[in-house]
């Protein structure tokens, strides 16, 4: 007999005198790794984070911007108004810069410390992610939603990068996680408290969404197990989730009322335009321009899912499948998994701006629903019809194979036209190892070993990802990303005008205005750059300076405005791929701008 099957047993707990029995049983135990294994896995994970957040500068344009923001925060002292380069940073409540305020203390501004909240935030919602999966299926299916959360693209890229959600993410999968446990096992002391700090702390990382996605989740939930017959949700439970709400409300604005006091464009534009702005039009090319782009781009979030749920997608069609054919796990654990899927998928394909990590907060979902499927498939689960077992073992296939092959050739190709003939074999290489693994875990798929599939995936995954991080993300530093060896040729120059106070000297863009080079450049608080300057303007202005121009401008301006031309000198230039701008090589070019009457030794 199934250990999913329904059992015949008293109300679970949490239910009302008079409620109908609960369908679900017991989580199965035993079978999972020991304690240690986990605490191994997790370091395993976070130092795999640490590897990849240490291997690149900054990424334009938002890391830079949420990098210098706290960086100003921790010099200026000034810890209720984030700020950019000294102008107003309506974009994200404080919580990741309180976090990055921390680590600067401790490593200075470097890559690192700002990278690092985000480190340990996606760390911690790995393994919120597993408790979860052990709650509801048992360690062994907690063991590998770990895994499989952890290995997306998307968790390494938000769990690397200096933004909110890594900050965030944590926070939805504590609140969501609790009301599993409360389901499961019965109302708690500790949830008022846990459900309200998830909710106050994951607002004060990323605002409005943080409230929206758990409390969603768990009302979706509530209506499906009512309407199951496998769980209700009572008046203490919405007492429960009301007082937690207004709770963390009280925490988001505990922070929100002095700061909008101090700043009144704070929340105005926070609230106005990066929240329901990004509901109602798409930001800054992120999405359809007008009615029928919007239409069209409704299902953009499901390539998306496949692409970056990889290697679990060659569990994913089968797990979708039974859960769509109700043969995977009892009602009480499809209305939890459904209740967490839908609200988010939904919700982000109805928002207007569309990035592909909006969705992230269903995956650990995903990785539960996965690796259930894949243990039900493992155990030989009668429930399981032939056409589970189709879209799981063939079927998954069909999906994962494209994807990973796909990314095996493409490696080279990408590095050699991109960066030469020579970054061909340099690029392979990485591009080898995911051919190898990929025909290892199509392999044993086949011949229904699953686990032993995703372990060659998983493996070969890691292993490439140490060869680009040695091989290609070296090259791709050199080739697209010149911001800090712009910023050390301003500073080495700044040094040689005013060796006394370098810092004196004036520094300014013109066509070059990465957010980047504003964070390397490290200017104190009080002493911002000139960013996006009018260069023949800036030019004529009396005493020396330092500009970072784009080539194409400093030519233009030669021809436009050659008196002002004259009174610069090109110091050193830098050939580059300007990623943020399609592709499009330009060359950057450090001038200083020479005294009055002193003649120009320029291009």
């Amino acid at each position: 007999m199934s250990t999913d099957e329904p059992a015949t047993q008293p109300a679970m707990a949490g239910q009302p005198p008079g409620a109908p029995p609960s369908v679900a049983t017991a989580a199965p135990r035993g079978g999972g790794p020991a304690w240690w294994a986990w605490v191994l896995a997790l370091c395993a994970v976070g130092a795999t984070l640490i590897a990849a957040g240490s291997s690149s500068s900054l990424w334009d344009r938002d890391e830079p911007r949420n990098a210098r923001a706290a960086v100003e925060m921790w010099r200026s002292a000034d810890y209720l108004v984030p700020r950019f380069n000294e102008q107003l940073r309506p974009d994200k409540p404080p919580l990741a810069y309180w976090h990055m305020t921390a680590w600067l203390e401790v490593f200075g501004p470097t890559e690192l410390a700002v990278r690092l909240p985000s480190i340990l935030g996606m760390t911690a919602a790995v393994g919120l992610t597993g408790w979860i999966g052990a709650m509801l299926f048992g360690p062994r299916v907690g063991w590998w939603a770990l895994w499989l959360t952890a290995s997306s693209p998307l968790a390494l890229w938000l769990g690397s990068a200096a933004t909110p959600d890594g900050t965030m993410l944590p926070w939805i999968v504590l609140a969501i996680g609790t009301f599993i446990h409360r389901v499961l096992h019965g109302p708690r002391k500790w949830h008022w408290v846990a459900l309200a700090v998830a909710l106050g702390l994951g607002q004060l990382a990323k605002g409005p969404v943080a409230l929206a996605v758990p409390a969603m989740t768990i009302l979706l939930s509530a209506f499906l197990l009512k309407r199951s017959g496998a769980w209700r949700f009572t008046k203490r439970d919405a007492l429960w989730l009301v007082v937690a709400g207004v709770a963390g409300f009280g925490m988001f604005a505990a922070w929100g009322v002095p700061a909008a006091i101090q700043e009144p464009d704070l929340l105005r534009e926070g609230i106005g335009r990066h929240v329901l702005g990004r509901m109602t039009e798409a930001q800054e090319g992120h999405g359809g321009a007008d009615f029928l782009q919007y239409l069209a781009l409704l299902p953009a979030y499901i390539p998306v899912i496949l692409f970056a749920f990889v290697p679990g997608v060659l569990l994913l069609p089968g797990a979708m499948a039974a859960l769509l054919r109700k043969t995977l796990a009892d009602p009480l654990r499809r209305a939890l998994l459904w209740g967490w899927l839908i609200p988010t998928f939904v919700l982000m394909s109805l928002v207007a701006t569309k990035l592909p990590h909006y969705v992230f907060p269903m995956f650990p979902a995903l990785a539960i629903a996965s690796a259930a499927a894949m243990d039900a498939w493992r155990r030989n689960e009668p429930r399981l019809t032939q056409k589970d077992l189709d879209w799981l073992r063939p079927g998954g296939v069909k999906f994962y194979a494209p994807l990973a092959i796909g990314a095996a050739l493409g490696l080279p190709v990408a590095g050699g036209v991109l960066f030469g003939p020579g970054r061909a074999l340099t690029f392979g290489l990485p591009g080898l190892v995911v051919m190898a693994a990929a025909l290892s875990a199509i392999r044993w798929h086949l011949r229904s070993q699953p686990q032993r599939a995703l372990f060659f995936a998983l493996a070969g995954g890691a292993v490439a990802g140490g060869l680009a991080l040695l091989l290609v993300m070296p090259a791709v530093e050199q080739a697209i990303k010149p911001s800090p060896r712009v910023a050390q040729a301003m500073q080495d120059l700044a040094a040689a005008i005013d060796p006394d106070d370098p810092s004196a000297v004036p520094l300014a863009t013109a066509g070059f205005d990465e957010p980047s080079l504003v964070f390397y450049l490290d200017q104190p608080v009080g002493r911002p750059p000139d960013v996006g300057a009018d260069a023949p303007g800036w030019a004529r202005l009396p005493g020396p300076g330092v500009m970072a121009i784009r080539a194409s401008r400093l030519e233009e301006m030669a021809e436009r405005a050659p008196a002002s031309f004259a009174r610069l000198r090109e110091v050193e230039r830098f050939e580059t791929v300007n990623y943020a701008s399609h592709g499009r090589r330009q060359a950057v070019v450090v001038v200083e701008r020479l005294p009055a009457g002193a003649g120009s030794t320029g291009p």
